[in-house]
């Protein structure tokens, strides 16, 4: 897992330097968007600290909906680890590029693409999918600390916990790769009002969470609680965002464009 803290200043550092390099005038953008991650950081913060009843209903469920997966830790790792082969191995090496640090060149990616093409709402994308990314991964990295539980590979015992470590060993709880990908397929699922696309994305977070089980590195359990911090984050993040002045609108339906020279795509808003 890449240092998420580190990331985040990158990221700031970024935005920060384009907006000296740059009218004031013709950029103004820049400011907005620097406004944005943090107006995003606050209310992230005050999410996590201000909980209300249903917030702790929900987190019971998960809590216990881990705590029952733990039952089926061992049973499923064997079955990954009997299933190896050369054409499996092929399969499930989605996680070496999707899920770690090509996560966050995807969402500077996806940023750059709304600079170049002058587009608010692919721009506004883009910070999304980084605050997404940073700040589920933050919350995975201090879990992972606290919880101290031991990847598989360090043994069969999957009950065995060792909190405040160093060591990647003892980082298992939950899984980082999942998170993040997770956190940025979520933003730029609910970009787009298509099942396809939907499923596309989504599908690949669960295949980075099928590849940590599938090498080991993660119980099931590990996989379940990435995907949901990831998921969580995302959501809130497009949900309570700064939406309120339409700077992310949702694309309402992608349909083929063909003309007498040529064959596209028309996004209607």
């Amino acid at each position: 897992m890449i240092k998420i803290r580190s990331l985040f200043f990158i990221i700031l550092f970024f935005i920060l330097s384009q907006n000296t390099l740059f009218s004031q005038k013709k950029f103004s953008f820049i400011k907005k968007d620097i406004n944005f991650v943090i107006n995003d950081s606050k209310k992230v913060g005050s999410g996590i600290t201000a909980f209300k009843k249903n917030d702790l209903i929900k987190l019971g469920i998960i809590t216990g909906s881990t705590i029952l997966l733990f039952y089926v830790d061992k049973d499923l790792k064997q079955f990954a680890q009997n299933h190896k082969s050369s054409q499996n191995d092929k399969i499930f090496n989605f996680d070496s590029f999707y899920g770690n640090a090509y996560n966050a060149g995807l969402t500077f990616g996806i940023y750059g693409a709304g600079l170049i093409f002058k587009d608010k709402n692919i721009r506004r994308t883009g910070l999304k999918s980084m605050e997404a990314f940073v700040f589920s991964g933050m919350i995975t990295t201090v879990l992972k600390i606290l919880i101290g539980r031991r990847r598989p590979y360090g043994g069969d015992n999957h009950l065995f916990f060792k909190p405040f470590q160093t060591e990647s060993l003892y980082k298992s709880l939950p899984s980082g790769h999942t998170t993040v990908s997770f956190a940025v397929s979520t933003v730029i699922a609910k970009s787009v009002e298509n099942p396809v696309w939907k499923v596309f994305w989504y599908s690949a977070a669960g295949m980075v969470g099928a590849s940590r089980i599938y090498h080991n590195a993660h119980w099931a359990s590990d996989v379940f609680l990435g995907g949901i911090i990831g998921y969580t984050v995302a959501d809130f993040l497009v949900k309570t965002g700064n939406n309120s002045d339409n700077e992310y609108r949702i694309i309402k339906k992608i349909s083929p464009a063909i003309g007498s020279n040529f064959i596209g795509i028309k996004l209607s808003f």
